[in-house]
């Protein structure tokens, strides 16, 4: 690996931007659980995401959505 792809990885950039953000945090006064369990959540709706995403799922829940349901029974 050379310097310049290393420095344009997503992962390095995700990293230090969670450093940062956890050295803003601390610097505020706010507690450190807190700013775990925000980033805990935050990686856990961002595999549910992939997940619904790359399963098909949200593709068949838009046949069941209220609005197409209230259209039918309106009839």
């Amino acid at each position: 690996m050379n310097l310049r792809s290393l420095l344009t990885h997503p992962v390095l950039w995700v990293g230090l931007v969670l450093c940062g953000l956890t050295a803003l945090w601390l610097a505020l006064g706010a507690p450190v659980g807190l700013i775990t369990q925000i980033a805990i959540y935050t990686l856990y709706g961002m595999g549910v995401n992939l997940l619904v995403g790359y399963t098909g799922l949200a593709s068949c829940c838009r046949r069941c959505s209220p609005w197409r349901l209230a259209s039918c029974w309106a009839r």
